[in-house]
């Protein structure tokens, strides 16, 4: 069964109901969301609309380098860590570092290079060309649903 699904500009997910359930949003030509029709019941936040085509569970890849940052911790931790280890002659630093490289793949290892190399290539709506149009900016037929009165004010 179809769902409507509120998306905005750019077209992201903001809001999915059952047909029938929408609520009054503003429709006129300069409008930043509109409800659409999605024809899966499997619709979720990890959706988009693409130039009036869906787009499955797209995500954001992780970046590794935000990865291996935060594993690293807060660079004051790792000098007190440095401080302690000459003070009292252990490793615990260095066998942190091991520890975060050998678990968290870095930026340039072949994990991150395939997972960069296997993204869905989005090209987000704007405000001139929103996600409901097609790649020519013509609304998507069938796709817009107008709920309510149209509101041009």
């Amino acid at each position: 069964m179809a769902k409507s699904v509120l998306v905005d500009f750019q077209g992201n997910v903001q809001h999915i109901c059952e047909a029938g359930d929408e609520f009054e949003v503003y429709e006129g030509p300069d409008s930043m969301v509109r409800w659409v029709e999605c024809q899966s019941d499997d619709i979720n936040d990890s959706w988009v609309l693409h130039n009036g085509v869906w787009e499955q569970n797209v995500q954001a890849p992780p970046s590794y380098t935000v990865l291996r940052r935060n594993a690293y911790g807060e660079i004051g931790e790792q000098l007190d860590m440095l401080y302690k280890d000459q003070m009292n002659g252990t490793t615990n630093w260095k066998d942190h570092i091991t520890a975060v490289k050998n678990t968290v793949p870095g930026p340039n290892s072949e994990e991150a290079r395939e997972m960069r190399a296997s993204r869905v290539h989005i090209t987000w709506g704007t405000e001139q060309s929103p996600a409901w149009t097609d790649t020519v900016n013509r609304e998507v037929p069938n796709l817009v649903k107008n709920i309510g009165k149209k509101v041009s004010d």
